[in-house]
């Protein structure tokens, strides 16, 4: 599944929070069938669970403007 959205800084503080997501280093890697429009700029966070049941979602938040890509693996 993916999603674009922009939300205000309490609702991402509370998302990051509540799915036990982390920062973690750009690797300059989208996900393979992502489509064109799903492309993040270089300002963007990259945020993945910490969970040990992580399985590979993803999502970019620019922490200045609010938008956010939200890749999300469903099984």
């Amino acid at each position: 599944m993916l999603l674009e959205l922009k939300a205000p800084l309490p609702w991402r503080k509370e998302f990051i929070r509540l799915n036990h997501l982390i920062e973690v280093k750009p690797d300059g890697s989208l996900p393979r069938d992502a489509p064109t429009r799903f492309r993040p700029s270089k300002y963007y966070k990259v945020l993945i669970s910490n969970s040990k049941y992580h399985q590979g979602s993803v999502c970019y938040e620019d922490p200045k403007t609010g938008h956010m890509f939200l890749y999300d693996v469903q099984l």
